[in-house]
């Protein structure tokens, strides 16, 4: 056994395992074997504690087959190059830089419920090379173990398939769900890697749909389709034949027919006989005659005329729970029709979890993740109705405690403009709903923001001019009292006015007399404006419409506001800036501004710049923070550990075929001109949604998106592992999903919904029904 850049240890054939780690290591396990020292060489494999940081989505498959092509390339690799085969991968060790060749690749891993087979723990790589590779391995990220194993790849009775054996499944599936291998040599003679087969048996990755067209009556038609996915399977030539056995007897009463590639339909349907319950299966048989069986769900029928029970759950607490430990899943709220409750199937993501004649059932979810949980209730009659509900499951005790907002209109949390934390609770800035020209102020009851009072207070009452609107604009605290920004203009004219009251109590019981900020003939985007305290001294950033240079920055002359400095251009900014917005953040009494714009059609940019003053008549140079290709958007800046950080989402997709990622960026030294790699937590989000924050001494990130695949976006914080955010915990969801309508409106950005009240993440959202939800992370 070779041995370079890294110690080998308990290395044997016949799919023994070795475990082994980047150079400088030590390497520990029985009978360790060293042919020749360790050699320090460029080429070394990642820690495997930085592969884990990655979040994916919980899903019940796997690939079998991975082409040499789908490796990862934001993951370390050396020696290996793109070939003329564009599904191919060269690899040869020493051709670019001294030392090993390596490849690593990574998939989602499979979650097994209910008995479902897995695939076997057995790998088949095929190499297209003149002679027999030697010193040929298969890699492994054992996040059990916190090392590399690396198990021998050696040739069988077909030349060019060489298989490895590895081991169960479980030790290599981090706490995302993401599973990491690699293919490694040290050959000098170089070779094309064409594929990766996982699995020694014909097992198609089948998604099926069906319809039945009654719940109960004397007959009833299914029909049935099925996605297959196994065209691409050299070892066994394909698809023969796809056939729906209804009545479960081993023998195909349908045969489907292709409808399009991996999509077959039973046209016929099949004509269900009577009352009961029914087992279908379906039959893939391959180009090489091998034979997959899998029953794809249950059918009821119930009895013509008979009256079904209505099914209730409740999962863990408050549809929240912990991953590791087991959930409560409770179904004794059920009621009866008029037969007796016979029996609880439970599902998760449409796979079978837990049967049972009791209405209480546990199970411990290993991974954290978003889970949709469904219960059928079966009565005596078959009937058997489905209801379905998200389930939670976290990696540590931390969870969002929510309720229904009262006292907030949804016409009222609509129209605000501003959301801010003034002495220790959540309050807006809104428009009336019955007059446009009314901004109101309103103060949450308590710090949650769950109970606000019936009566609004007026900012803007007073303010005279001759057919003025009004629009809100921003919210500060400032001392305890609300500040707030207004906007008044006039609908035949360009001319606006930035106006700025103070409230001479946290309720806004009065308001102290309005100050002009500034004033522009050529429009003032409304959406566009970000507030903030530099210093103690309120300060502005927006947009002039008309104006050549239409980014400014304003701010007051002192701490009470009642002058303002001249309106300073932003020359760096162009109307080219992602999403309208720019955010402004104070860094030891030096106002700050980040936002993200394209240049020259091929780039997206997330900028940076600090002022030199509070008034802002001087600016150090524009700093790039993080570029990509592909489209970048800012969501958020914030001070975390002292420092400058960016939230934003990039549209680059990665090995897992994930776009709209949320990234995170940090400066790391006194100017704001040095800003860290970029890390990624994973999962897709919303554009124009997004709050950073530092929770615990961590990053946090609050967003609104896809966490773990749901459909449906969902609320979501992720916090980071280490206080440089190189490293992100499971993103924990309310259970709940979002009504998308809210943010598709121009300028919208998440901030005026998510605040740190205290220190503690809370949220402000409108979910499905239209009602108006609180949440806070305990």
């Amino acid at each position: 056994m070779i041995v370079t850049a890294f110690l080998v240890a308990s290395c044997s054939g016949n799919g023994g395992t070795a475990a082994i780690q980047p150079a400088g290591l030590n390497a520990t396990g029985e009978s360790p074997v060293l042919t020749e020292p360790a050699v320090q060489d460029p080429v070394s494999l990642p820690a495997v504690g930085e592969l884990s940081r990655d979040p994916a989505e919980l899903i019940n498959w796997q690939d079998s087959m991975l082409y040499g092509m789908d490796y990862c390339p934001d993951l370390p690799h050396a020696n290996v190059l793109d070939s003329e085969d564009s599904t191919a991968l060269m690899m040869q060790a020493g051709y670019d830089q001294p030392g090993m060749a390596f490849a690593l690749f990574q998939m989602y891993g499979e979650r097994v419920n209910a008995g479902e087979p897995a695939y076997d723990p057995i790998v088949s790589v095929y190499i297209d090379s003149e002679q027999p590779v030697e010193d040929l391995f298969f890699l492994f990220a054992n996040y059990e173990s916190g090392r590399w194993d690396l198990v021998p790849l050696e040739e069988g009775g077909v030349p060019g398939i060489y298989q490895a054996q590895f081991g169960e499944w479980n030790r290599y599936i981090n706490a995302f769900g993401v599973m990491t291998p690699g293919v490694l040599t040290f050959s000098e003679g170089g070779f094309l890697l064409e594929q990766l087969q996982f699995g020694s048996a014909f097992r198609p990755r089948i998604r099926t749909e069906y319809d039945q067209n009654t719940t109960h009556g004397l007959s009833a038609e299914v029909e049935a389709i099925a996605y297959v996915y196994a065209d691409d399977d050299p070892a066994y030539q394909g698809i023969a034949s796809v056939g729906f056995d209804f009545n479960d007897d081993g023998v195909a009463e349908v045969m489907a027919e292709e409808f399009n590639k991996d999509q077959y339909i039973a046209v016929e349907g099949w004509t269900v006989p009577g009352p009961g319950v029914y087992t279908p299966r379906i039959i893939v048989i391959s180009g090489s005659g091998d034979r997959f069986e899998k029953h794809i769900d249950r059918i009821y029928l119930g009895q013509s005329g008979s009256v079904e029970a209505v099914p209730d759950m409740v999962l863990g607490n408050g549809f929240q729970g912990r991953a590791g430990y087991p959930v409560r899943l409770d179904a004794s709220g059920s009621t009866a029709g008029d037969s007796v409750i016979v029996h609880y199937n439970w599902y998760v993501d449409d796979k079978p979890l837990a049967d049972s004649s009791e209405p209480v059932s546990f199970w411990t979810f290993d991974n954290p993740g978003l889970y949709k949980v469904g219960l059928q209730v079966v009565d005596a009659n078959f009937n058997a109705p489905l209801i379905e509900r998200n389930l939670m499951i976290s990696a540590d005790s931390r969870a969002w405690q929510s309720s229904v907002v009262t006292g907030l209109s949804e016409q009222q949390f609509e129209k605000n403009r501003g959301l801010a934390a003034v002495a220790g609770h959540p309050a807006i800035l809104t428009r009336s709903g019955g007059n446009d020209d009314e901004i109101q102020y309103l103060r949450a009851l308590d710090p949650s923001g769950s109970q606000w009072p019936a009566e609004a207070s007026v900012v803007n009452q007073g303010v005279n001019g001759p057919g003025l609107d009004f629009l809100p604009l921003g919210l500060l605290e400032r001392e305890g009292s609300p500040l707030a920004f207004f906007l008044g203009y006039s609908p035949d004219s360009e001319m606006s006015t930035i106006y700025m009251r103070e409230g001479t109590d946290a309720d806004g019981g009065g308001w102290m007399s309005p100050v002009v900020c500034f004033a522009s003939g050529e429009g003032i985007d409304s959406d566009s404006l970000e507030c903030t305290l530099v210093d103690g001294i309120p300060a502005l950033v927006f947009r002039v419409m008309l104006a050549e240079e239409g980014w400014h920055y304003c701010s007051a002359t002192s701490a009470d506001a009642l002058q303002w400095n001249p309106a300073v251009p932003l020359p760096g900014l162009t109307n080219s800036v992602r999403g309208k917005r720019v955010c402004l953040l104070d860094w030891a009494g030096n106002p700050c501004i980040a936002w993200s714009q394209r240049e020259g059609g091929e780039v997206d940019r997330l900028c940076f710049q600090r002022a030199l003053d509070i008034a802002g008549s001087e600016w150090d140079a524009r700093v790039v923070a993080y570029e990509d290709s592909a489209s970048v958007q800012l969501l958020d800046m914030a001070l975390i550990g002292g420092q400058p950080a960016l939230a934003f989402v990039s549209r680059q997709q990665d090995c897992l075929d994930r776009f709209d990622r949320l990234g995170y960026v940090r400066s790391h030294d006194t100017e704001g001109k040095q800003w860290s790699a970029p890390s990624f937590t994973g999962f897709s989000i919303s554009e124009n949604t997004g709050m950073l924050m530092e929770l615990d001494g961590l990053p946090a990130i609050v967003a609104l998106g896809q966490p773990y695949a749901r459909p449906a976006p969902y609320m979501f914080i992720s916090v980071a592992r280490t206080a440089a955010g190189t490293s992100w915990s499971p993103p924990l969801a309310l259970p709940r999903s979002v009504d998308l309508a809210r943010f598709a409106e121009p300028g919208f950005h998440y901030s005026r919904t998510a605040l740190s009240v205290d220190g503690v993440p809370t949220v402000l959202i409108k979910v499905n029904g239209n009602a108006v939800l609180n949440a806070t992370l305990q």
